[in-house]
């Protein structure tokens, strides 16, 4: 009987069970999340090994020891990793890791990421906006949430497209505040900034990039409210066919 039959009973193999670690970080990836310029964060993880008696870890390499630096700490639960990351002065993504060389000959090394955000402490939620082809008759406005990563007090005061191209206001809304950016009229152009005023004298502007072209706006990200409000249009009335005359 041909195995394309479809009389002919389908059977599923599934195959089970446990993977044993020899030797691993646990995690073996830390997210920090945001981290203020220049702040420092310091995250513990476990070193697990199927035989601790017969494991050592003989050398800690950081990638980079100006922003990283890691210790074996021993307790009563086992050695840990203690590794603590200095964030930078500018903002932008943190990525980091950790290689430890251990006595075995498989596995020889063992790796540590850490990854996370440098920000400043005004930082808004999307970091970017997108808008797709502009209409005229269909508006488009992205909302974007401000937050104070010290939970420092702030104002939105307002907001400003110095290429005139978006428009928008700011209000506070169940006590976070929120900018409404429009695509207000026709760009030349693909992409800009849109400035966004506060009373912070240590950061009075936020500038929120935003970028412009077909199928752009399906791209911003979940769980931020962006509505597309469409103006009605008239409704055209089709004629009825004239009734044919009956001839007597």
């Amino acid at each position: 009987m041909s195995s394309n039959d479809p009389k002919q009973p389908k059977f599923t193999l599934t195959l089970s069970g446990d993977v044993e670690v020899i030797a691993a970080f646990e995690p073996a990836y830390v997210r920090l999340g945001r981290v203020a310029r220049g702040e420092k964060k310091t995250q513990t993880v476990k070193v697990v090994a199927r035989d601790p008696g017969k494991f050592k870890i003989t050398q800690i390499k950081p990638s980079n020891p100006g922003r990283v630096s890691a210790k074996l700490v021993e307790g009563k639960g086992g050695p840990t990793l203690e590794v603590t990351v200095t964030a930078g002065d500018k903002p932008g993504r943190l990525s980091e890791s950790v290689m430890a060389t251990t006595n075995l000959d498989n596995p020889k090394t063992l790796r540590l990421t850490v990854s996370g955000t440098v920000s400043n402490d005004l930082w808004t939620d999307p970091p970017r906006v997108f808008f797709s082809d502009f209409k005229e008759k269909q508006a488009q406005i992205v909302d974007v949430r401000v937050s104070s990563l010290s939970k420092k007090a702030f104002k939105l005061k307002g907001v400003k497209d110095p290429a005139g191209f978006v428009t928008g206001k700011v209000e506070q809304v169940n006590g976070q505040w929120v900018a409404h950016l429009t695509l207000a009229t026709k760009p030349d152009k693909t992409s800009g900034k849109v400035q966004v005023r506060t009373n912070r004298k240590d950061q009075p502007v936020i500038e929120v990039p935003y970028t412009l072209g077909r199928g752009s706006g399906a791209r911003t990200r979940s769980g931020i409210r962006s509505r597309v409000k469409r103006i009605p249009q008239p409704v055209k009335m089709r004629r009825p066919p004239p009734g044919k005359t009956q001839r007597k």
